[in-house]
């Protein structure tokens, strides 16, 4: 009797059977599909109403349960189960054998095809394994639809898999790997960053562990898991969540402009961030910051973008200034309206977004920033961006109006103080001072009924 596998979530719904299963109980997969696993299978001991769905898996190593088929009848299978942790929920990858057979090696089956396709298909892993004895580094189909690759150009060796993941990320996996095989750890745990054909990021978080004959590694088996979305919702919590403490701390866009940069930069690993004001009465944008990653990196880029202006509607923050909305250029060097195109070759700066700081429909400036690498748009992130575009806007006018009293505060010949309502002058002045003959420490310290 060949294998069987069932793949079930963790509400004990159906999410995918082999064909062999589907054949051996009477149906079609795809009519089991999201069905309660009960109506498949009998578990070897009644469930209480309470109790997980799953519950039972946890009764034994290897027990004999009964498949239901279609007609009513049972049939004896053995169970070895083997969980998968997928990005959105767990489930769980049932193998199901003859109990004539001797007990299957629990770890055996990740090598199996049909596994391969089931977790890969319906659980949204992909399954990979290495063989040390010939340097063979296979993963399932999914991961190559993930990156683009057919199945022709998928790589076949260590060395073809490394030239896919982020050079930093793979060094520390490496080194990982290498605490796996001496038996520091008892598997891998890693998030790494792995590249599309097209230039863009895919986030995976690769688990696994080794198998040994004595001392010496045989192969390593484990699961690679899409978190790209979850790295999404993360980063722009992070950058949000940083920008509006740099709001928070500082008196004036000036001093905020430089931090709001590096926030975001570093929040998204961009290399380059620029801010530029509305100049008044000029009808031109005029650069008042820049940061940069690296010291080093994109100087002649800099230098340009401060040197120069743009009109509404011209380059990257003309255009962002004309519609009141986020710009993103994948590749800003191949951009029609894009006047630095020269500079940003000469530098590797591809990849480019601006959005405006804005008051309803007023742009009060736009802050734009710059990737060595080609970026499809993002839509969350522009979503985003316009948010950040406002908060800044509304920041930039709070400030100023507080300028304007503050200014009022000082120059007014008028007596005029701020007090709290335990009896303390919080502010005073100059006139206030001048005309009660008190420093305004004096003034503070105590209270004014005394």
């Amino acid at each position: 009797m060949p294998d069987h596998f069932v793949i079930i979530n963790d509400a004990g719904a159906i999410e995918g059977l082999s064909a062999s299963m589907g054949e051996l109980l009477g149906y079609a997969p795809e009519e089991l599909h999201g069905k309660p696993h009960c109506l498949i299978l009998e578990t070897p001991t009644p469930l209480s109403p309470l109790a997980s769905p799953l519950a039972w898996l946890s009764g034994g190593a290897h027990p004999i349960l009964h498949a239901i088929t279609r007609d009513g009848k049972r049939i004896p299978l053995r169970l070895t189960q083997h969980p998968v942790e997928g990005h959105q929920r767990g489930h769980q990858v049932l193998r199901l054998s003859s109990p004539d057979e001797p007990v299957p090696d629990d770890d055996a089956a990740f090598c199996h095809r049909e596994l391969y396709e089931l977790a890969t298909n319906h659980g949204g892993v992909s399954v990979w394994t290495i063989d040390y004895r010939t340097n063979h580094f296979e993963f399932s189909p999914v991961i190559g639809r993930a990156l683009g690759l057919s199945d022709a150009e998928m790589p076949t060796t260590i060395e073809g898999w490394k030239a896919r993941f982020h050079p930093d990320d793979w060094s520390a996996m490496e080194r990982e790997i290498i605490r796996l095989l001496r038996k520091e750890i008892p598997e891998i745990n890693v998030e790494c960053r792995m590249r599309t054909v097209d230039g863009e990021t895919l986030w995976t978080l690769v688990r696994g562990k080794a198998f040994f004959a004595g001392d010496e590694p045989i192969r390593a088996v484990g699961t690679s898991i899409d978190i790209t979305e979850r790295k999404r919702v993360e980063r722009n919590a992070t950058v949000e969540h940083a920008v509006t403490r740099v709001l928070a701390a500082s008196p004036s866009l000036a001093e905020a402009s430089e931090l709001i940069l590096q926030a975001i930069c570093d929040s998204l690993g961009w290399e380059l961030g620029a801010l530029w004001r509305v100049e008044p009465g000029a009808e031109e944008l005029r650069c008042v910051q820049t940061w940069r990653r690296r010291p080093a990196s994109c100087q002649a880029f800099e230098e340009e973008t401060r040197r120069r202006g743009f009109a509404k509607g011209e380059g990257l923050p003309g255009r962002a200034w004309a519609t009141c909305r986020p710009v993103w250029v994948p590749d800003a060097v191949h951009d029609d309206n894009f006047p630095r195109a020269s500079v940003a070759a000469q530098v590797g700066l591809h990849a480019a977004l601006a959005f405006p700081i804005h008051l309803q429909n007023n742009v009060l400036g736009v802050i734009e920033f710059f990737s060595p690498e080609i970026k499809k748009p993002d839509p969350d992130l522009l979503h985003m961006m316009s948010a950040i575009g406002s908060q800044v806007g509304q920041f930039m006018v709070r400030r100023k109006a507080e300028e304007e009293r503050d200014l009022l505060f000082t120059l007014s010949l008028d007596l005029l103080c701020i007090a709290d309502l335990n009896g303390y002058f919080q502010r005073v002045n100059p006139a206030f001072t001048k005309t009660l003959g008190f420093s305004s420490e004096e003034l503070l310290s105590k209270p004014f009924l005394d």
